[in-house]
Order: structure tokens, then sequence, then C-alpha cells
């Protein structure tokens, strides 16, 4: 039976009543005289299109009860159509399971309208005394935020105690999470074994860089070797690339440093403290402590996999690049070594004769290391992307990610705390 249904049912009353306004020095005293109350008989309901009609009679009185459904929201109205002087109405509606459940639960019908915030000093009160605050966010708003409203049930020893038992059972749960935490999954974090291909993937990488190192400084010396200095722009630049190659060795260190660390420290210390502070404020329901208390979860698992997620995708891009890197290396460790053989041969014409020997001479020689200076600037970019730009986009990622999980599990999490009414309930989210 739908709910404009069972209000065919009402019960209308309708009395006589006069108001008694006194006033004296400033002092204001309202009574009233009401006469004896008369209930209408329920003469037909005649269906309409959004609701229905009910026509009712008493002592050749008249009164129409008209409700209609509109925008969601059920309107009543009483009409006294024989201007029989009553002025004084009530209206019973018939009470369904629901209700009569919520009133016995503890939920009171009645409302208070306060100025200002006050979600937390009432919250605060309501653990204070003992007695269970309920959050629920409601039906209007001011501007573009919503407003937060405490309510303070107080539902009975029953219901206090099995709410209690709840909050027991969770945080039972949730220390013993950080108790595994702690003693399992932590020592397993932290030891290298478990990130073995990872560390791994640094140590290539690393070795990668100090060739390229080794072989850009080869390089610049060697083209110091052309005649006349026409090389020593090209030397400035190969010598420029070592800036770079510094801060990519800094960052594969951390790296390395982070793949274990971090995720000691997420596994030992800040998710276990972050889960027992979510289960014992299980019994104050303090909004801000859970809220900190889901970020730190939040950073410590981000934390934990932001080198491996990041070295993981770093990997395939390198795969894509590897053979480009090492034929930069090959190209310029060969053309030093032509250049440093023939000047270490002791004959002062012998690196000249070789000059002219070589195809192209030295502008052939010098096209040769702009060349590999070009590659180098291309293997230096790539190592920079996958050490250093990755990890940032990954971590944005994450946080973008953890940051869509909690905001969902919060929600669900208010829905079950604040939102216990039931189907028929006016406070809808």
């Amino acid at each position: 039976m739908s709910f404009i249904e069972r209000l065919k049912n009402t019960v209308i009353e309708v009395a006589s009543g006069e108001n008694h306004f006194t006033m004296e020095r400033g002092s204001f005293d309202y009574s009233q005289t009401i006469s004896e109350w008369v209930r209408p008989e329920l003469l037909k309901t005649e269906t309409t299109e959004t609701g229905f009609r009910s026509f009712y009679n008493a002592e050749d009185s008249e009164f129409v009860l008209e409700v209609r459904e509109e925008k969601g929201l059920i309107k009543a109205a009483l009409t006294d159509r024989s201007g029989s002087g009553y002025n004084r109405f009530r209206i019973s509606f018939p009470a369904d399971e629901d209700a009569k459940t919520t009133v016995k639960g503890g939920w009171e019908p009645h409302y208070a309208v306060i100025y200002g915030d006050c979600a937390d000093s009432l919250e605060i009160l309501g653990n204070m005394l003992d007695i269970e605050v309920e959050r629920y966010k409601n039906i209007f708003s001011i501007g573009r935020k919503n407003m937060l409203s405490p309510v303070l049930v107080y539902r009975g020893g029953e219901a206090m105690t099995g709410k209690r038992t709840t909050d027991i059972v969770i945080l039972i749960i949730l220390i013993a999470v950080a108790l595994i935490s702690f003693f399992l999954i932590a020592p397993i974090m932290s030891d290298p074994a478990t990130f073995e291909k990872t560390i791994q993937s640094l140590d290539e990488k690393k070795t990668t860089v100090a060739e390229l190192t080794a072989a850009s400084t080869a390089a610049s010396a060697a083209i110091t070797l052309l005649p006349n200095d026409i090389g020593t722009p090209i030397a400035d630049k190969l010598v420029d690339l070592s800036g770079y190659f510094i801060l990519i060795f800094s960052a594969i260190y951390l790296e390395k440093f982070l793949t274990t660390i971090a995720g000691f420290i997420a596994f030992r210390y800040l998710i276990p403290i972050a889960v027992i502070v979510l289960g014992i404020n299980r019994f104050f329901r303090f909004e801000a402590v859970k809220i900190i208390a889901l970020r730190i979860i939040a950073f410590a698992l981000i934390l934990a996999l932001l080198v491996p997620a990041s070295v993981g995708i770093s990997s395939l891009i390198e795969q894509t690049h590897e053979y480009s890197i090492q034929q930069t290396i090959e190209e310029a460790n060969n053309a030093s070594d032509e250049i440093n053989e023939k000047n270490d041969s002791g004959d002062s014409n012998a690196l000249q004769e070789f000059f002219n020997k070589v195809k192209g001479g030295v502008s052939g020689q010098l096209k040769k290391f702009e060349t590999i200076l070009s590659n180098f600037i291309d293997s230096v970019a790539v190592l920079i992307v996958t050490t250093c730009v990755i990890p940032i986009l990954v971590l944005l990622l994450l946080v973008l990610l953890f940051k869509q999980f909690f905001g969902v599990a919060g929600s669900m999490w208010e829905d079950s705390e604040r939102l216990k009414i039931t189907k028929n309930s006016i406070v809808k989210k």
C-alpha cells in the first residue's frame, strides 16, 4: 500500500476556540478556551490524478480534506465548506509499521533550529553524556555548502548495548589488522627480496647512466683534439650534461632507498596507528579524527606503492629506447677511441694524417660528434622522463585514485552511520 493510500484513513477533529491575551507592564500572557472536540464522519473519498479528496460531515457542517503529491512532496489542505464557525482543527494521520519502529527506536519527532554551526559542539556534548550521536545530511543547503546536523538520540539501554557491542567488535577487528600490518606485512615490505625486480631494474638503470657519463666525458676530451679548437663548443655541451647525470643518479638512489624503507614505515607505523585510531574513534564519533585517519592510511599506501609502480612503468618506456641508448654509448666510445689511439701513438703527425684519411676529414669528425651530442641529449631526456617525471605522474595518479576511493568509502561509511532510518524517512541524501 502506498503512502497516499494509507492517508485515506486520515481522521479529522474540529472544535471552536477563543484566544485570550493579557499584557501588564511588559508582561505578556496568552491562553485559549477550546470547546469539546468533534470528530466528523467520513462520507466518501474520491481519487484524483495526484491523490484523493475526502468528504466529512459533522452537525450539518461539511469539510473536505484534499491530499495530493506535487514534486515529490505530499500536500494536504482541509476546507470548511459550510462556514460552521469551527476554528480549531486536528488531523491524525495513520502510522505505519515503519513509523512505529522509528518512534520506538528513540527518534525524536521534534527539531531545534539553531543559528550557527554547532554540529561539532553538540557531538562532543553527546559523547560526554554517553548519548548516542547520529550525524546526517539535511535535505536543504545554504549556498553551495551542505549543512551537517547532529541528532542526539537516547535509545535506551538495549539499543545502546547493541551499538556498543558493534563498536567493540569493529575495534577488535581493526586491532587485528594493525597487528597483521605491524608483525607480518612490515617485515615483508622491508625485505629486499620482495622488490628484487624493482631493485634489479634500478641497478641496470644506474649502470646505463654510469656508462653514458663515462662515454660523454671521453667524447668531450677527444673532441678537444680537433685542430683549431673547432670542437670546443661541442665539448662544452657534453660537459654540461654531467649536471643532468648527477640529477638522474640522485633520483635513482632515492628510489632505491625508498623501495624498502617506504613500505616499512607505512606498514610498521602509519597504518597500524591510523586503524587503531579509527577503532577508538568509533566510541567518540569525531568526524575530523576519522578523516585524518583515512588520509594517513591513503598516504601510507601511496608511499608504499609509489616506487614499485613508477619503476614498472619506467621499465616499459626504457625497453623501447634501450637499443638507441646503447648505440649512443658505443658510437661515442668508438669515436673517442679512434682519436685517442692516434694521439697516444707518440707520432705528432699521426693525428693529422688520421683526419686527412677519414671520410670528410676534420669536418666529417665534427659532424660525427654533433650527431653523438644529439644522441646524448635524447638519451638524457629519456632518462629524466623515466627517473623524474614518471614518478611524479604516478604520484599524482595514485593521489587521485585514493582520493576517489576514500571519497566513496567515506560516503558509504556516512550512509551506514548517519542515515539509519527507514525507506519512508523524510531525510534523504
